[in-house]
Parts: structure tokens; C-alpha cells; sequence
């Protein structure tokens, strides 16, 4: 039995960048492939901090990086062109990553915050909690972990999985509005 087949198998999360395919398992193994041939170019097991890694998000493409975002693990940068470890952060991440400049991506976490990192180096430029409450109904309600995350040019917006929808300011994180979905 072909032990690498068998981690192929079931759910996976797939990227293209130029010429290579990206590929990674929900086990935390990490495969480039050749997008003509299929050529394996390197492949590599991801950090796990000696948990279970689920990653659940396709790997992040910037530049000449390939970030990977395993759900609870830490956020880690690779080489694209040779898989080599280039940064690792503890940031337990839920949501996959998003960009729309230049140097920065943007992250949420399995802890209810929104962290703002350098692209080349994984540092942390700013980070909010948005385990927002609003009223609803006359009820407050909490917000729970982040799911999804979308940028514009200046704004973030973060769906929370208690159907907070929030609107942060892209570079402060300040909040700019929140919503309860469902509310009426």
C-alpha cells in the first residue's frame, strides 16, 4: 500500500500558484507539485505544536511564501519553490487567511481575535478581539469564533459563527459596525 496515496485521500485543500499545484492534507502534510507533469518539486510535514492538526483552509500563496493555516495550530510560512521553513507563529488560527495588498494578511483565530501579520516575516502588527456583543431582541448576544473573514481596500468584514457579522476598519481594527444576523 502507497503510504502517500492513502494521505491524498479524503479531505484536502488544493492552490495553484504559476506553475506549481499546491497541496495539503488534513494531517498537516504539505505537497508542491509540478502543474505540467506532476513531478513532486517537495513535500513536508507541518508544525503541530504535538496536537492533531486538522487544516481545513487551502495554503495561501504571497509572493514567493506559501502559507498555511492549520485550524488550531500555528500559522507557518514556506519557500514556495523549495518548502523550506522561512516563519512559524503561534497564532491558533480559525478562518483561512486574506489579503489585498501588498504585505500584510489577516488571520482569525480560534480565540475570537483578528490578527493583522506581516506577510514576509509573520509578525504581529496588531491583533483585536471581536467577540463582539450586540443586542437582540433586547437579549445581548456574544459573538463566537470567527469563521470567515473578507477585505476591501479599507474595510474587514467577520462573519462569527453566533451570526455577528462585524465591519473593522482594515489597518486599525477598530469596529465600525456591528450586526446580528436574524435580527429583527
Amino acid at each position: 500500500v502507497n503510504s502517500d496515496v492513502l494521505h491524498i485521500r479524503g479531505s484536502a485543500q488544493v492552490s495553484v500558484a504559476g506553475d506549481v499545484v499546491l497541496h495539503v492534507t488534513r494531517d498537516a502534510l504539505a505537497y508542491a507539485l509540478d502543474r505540467s507533469s506532476g513531478a513532486l518539486l517537495w513535500q513536508r510535514k507541518l508544525e503541530s505544536n504535538g496536537s492533531l492538526v486538522d487544516v481545513v483552509h487551502p495554503p495561501f500563496v504571497w509572493k514567493d511564501l506559501v502559507l498555511f493555516s492549520p485550524y488550531a495550530g500555528p500559522l507557518q510560512a514556506v519557500a514556495l519553490t523549495s518548502g523550506r521553513p522561512v516563519w512559524s507563529q503561534p497564532v491558533r488560527t480559525a478562518s483561512r487567511l486574506v489579503s489585498a495588498n501588498t504585505s500584510q494578511v489577516w488571520v482569525a483565530t480560534v480565540d475570537g481575535e483578528v490578527v493583522l501579520l506581516g506577510a514576509a516575516t509573520g509578525e504581529v502588527v496588531n491583533r483585536k478581539s471581536i467577540r463582539e456583543s450586540v443586542k437582540d431582541g433586547g437579549a445581548q448576544k456574544t459573538g463566537g469564533v470567527p469563521l470567515q473573514l473578507f477585505t476591501t481596500e479599507s474595510y474587514l468584514v467577520v462573519g462569527l459563527a453566533s451570526g455577528i457579522l462585524s465591519v473593522l476598519d482594515r489597518d486599525s481594527l477598530d469596529t465600525l459596525w456591528t450586526y446580528s444576523v436574524g435580527k429583527r
